[in-house]
């Protein structure tokens, strides 16, 4: 499984790829910005993007509607993680496509776990999967 992780920071990005690789993931490192996230998403076609809510061009709700105009084979499975545990906001993310909406900090082993499995369940492309009590599990440091 492939995912892209918006965000190549020393401080998060490397950290989360090499948390994320170590649990058998392939990760792509893109920059923290809604238009560079989304060429990727054309250009690697990920089986899932690891974003933050709010990024700066486009937020995660306007990347994921805009995935779906992409001439790509197949749309990726969106986690969308913020530091506001707001339930408007969380809302209208799973609302537009989100598999997850994650509180940081959370444990990314917790996050590979959900990744592998899902992808494995993750057959229709429609398919959302909002589990809150997952979403409170995350709740970890790193």
């Amino acid at each position: 499984m492939t995912i892209l992780v918006g965000d190549n920071s020393l401080e998060v990005g490397q950290l989360y790829r090499e948390k994320l690789v170590e649990n058998g993931l392939n990760v792509i490192l893109s920059e923290k910005n809604g238009q560079t996230i989304l060429d990727d998403i054309a250009k690697y076609q990920p089986d899932a993007v690891l974003i933050d809510a709010f990024m700066p061009y486009f937020d995660a709700v306007s990347v994921m509607k805009k995935t779906k105009e992409l001439s790509i084979n197949k749309t990726p499975q969106f986690y969308v993680m913020s530091s506001l545990d707001n339930e408007m906001i969380e809302k209208e993310v799973m609302q537009s496509g989100a598999t997850y909406y994650l509180l940081k900090p959370f444990d990314l082993s917790i996050l590979a776990d959900r990744l592998k499995k899902s992808s494995s369940v993750y057959a229709d492309n429609n398919l959302i999967i909002s589990d809150r009590s997952f979403d409170e599990s995350l709740e970890v440091t790193v």
